[in-house]
């Protein structure tokens, strides 16, 4: 957030002209599902990076990243599926974000309209 001069009004530019938001830029992977009191809804995704901020000695980096697939139910409906990921110092390796999953989940999933 703040790293471009127009921000503010580019986010409500691309809200109102677009279902869906890919973002690289930010290093924080997340997803975020908005609907509008008008009833329109916005999905924006940031995939992360894999290497977390340079942060104080006393709070741990994070490194993390999403990637997903655009997929389509029997009924016709597309839904975006992601795979939030979170590197794990004790097992060397990448594992499931369970902080930005549902409970009991290992992906997430988010309708398209």
């Amino acid at each position: 957030g703040g790293w471009m001069a127009d921000q503010r009004e580019t986010i409500a530019w691309v809200r109102n002209h677009a279902h869906l938001h890919l973002s690289g830029h930010v290093h924080a992977a997340d997803s975020e599902s908005v609907r509008s009191g008008g009833g329109t809804d916005f999905l924006h995704i940031s995939a992360g990076a894999a290497h977390g901020e340079n942060l104080p000695p006393e709070i741990p980096s994070g490194h993390g990243y999403n990637f997903g697939a655009i997929l389509r139910r029997g009924d016709g409906s597309y839904f975006v599926r992601l795979y939030p990921r979170r590197w794990s110092d004790k097992n060397k390796s990448f594992r499931p974000d369970y902080e930005n999953l549902p409970d009991g989940r290992e992906t997430a999933e988010h309708p398209l309209r």
